[in-house]
């Protein structure tokens, strides 16, 4: 998925599908009709795009994996970028929500989309 195709979506069920499945690794099942995490634990979707609390999952998900999310907000807007661990590299540059749920998940997916899997880094 491209950059423009994440920063097109709208925050909802969508979004928080491919939070769970690029972020966190989760994986639907079609034969038991759930998804699974990487245990084999069945898991629900949490709504990463439009709740603080699922969303600071994201954050602190990335933080576990080098990356680090830079937070402001101007004129009503939330912006995110994601640095590396040493904090030189950009990763991805900034990304503007009118919520920081939002914000959060797409500057993550991009980030992912630019640095690979996160469980793979």
């Amino acid at each position: 998925m491209t950059k423009d195709e994440i920063l097109a979506m709208k925050p909802g069920r969508e979004l928080d599908t491919l939070v769970a499945e690029k972020i966190f690794g989760l994986e639907y099942m079609e034969c038991i009709g759930c998804y699974i995490d990487t245990n084999g634990n069945e898991q629900k979707i949490k709504r990463y795009s439009v709740e603080i609390a699922a969303a600071w999952e994201v954050v602190e998900k990335l933080k576990v994996k080098k990356l680090y999310p830079a937070f402001a907000i101007r004129d009503q807007t939330y912006n995110i970028s994601i640095w590396d661990k040493g904090g030189v590299e950009l990763i991805t540059d900034w990304v503007r929500c009118k919520t920081a749920p939002e914000a959060i998940c797409k500057a993550a997916l991009v980030a992912v989309s630019k640095v690979g899997d996160v469980d793979g880094l």
